[in-house]
């Protein structure tokens, strides 16, 4: 059996900085075509091309309910909310986590802290997800539920690969 190095504990660790931050980074994205999407659906700003169109996605899939308009409103900018708070937890787990891969006097109790700070925003990330998928089935919208699965299987994984490479 391979005995580990320092240098395989490093690279782990830079491994998952890189998925913390990679997810911090997509949804800050995601978050501001979202809010770009808001500002022009209610007439404050033109159109633009980075527009998402997930206002009108949310309009279309609840209307089997016939909710109000106020409704779909809340609902899209709770979205938002979740998506942002979500891409601060992963940004703020990145820099925790590459302050564990710096050695120090403390360093478990920094890996302790990452793991903490990766454990947090995966559970908002993976709940975003989980939350879509239950929208998904209330509104059957089953054309959606793929996409968001991938999405949280994807981030069920990387919370994987972050947990074992802080532990490392």
């Amino acid at each position: 059996m391979p005995t580990r190095t320092i240098a395989t504990g490093h690279w782990a660790r830079r491994l998952a900085v890189a998925l913390l931050a990679a997810w911090g980074c997509w949804l800050a994205v995601v978050t501001c075509s979202n809010a770009t999407n808001a500002l022009a659906a209610s007439g404050a700003i033109a159109r633009p091309a980075f527009a998402s169109s997930n206002y009108e996605l949310i309009e279309s899939t609840t209307a089997t309910y016939h909710p109000s308009h106020a409704a779909v409103w809340a609902l899209f900018l709770a979205v938002i909310a979740w998506e942002a708070c979500a891409a601060v937890l992963y940004l703020r787990a990145a820099l925790w986590a590459r302050r564990s891969a710096v050695p120090t006097d403390d360093e478990l109790a920094a890996r302790a802290r990452a793991v903490d700070a990766a454990a947090l925003a995966a559970l908002f990330g993976m709940g975003l997800f989980a939350a879509f998928m239950l929208a998904d089935e209330i509104c059957i919208a089953y054309s959606l539920q793929a996409g968001h699965m991938r999405a949280l299987a994807a981030q069920g994984v990387s919370w994987l690969v972050v947990r074992a490479a802080l532990r490392d």
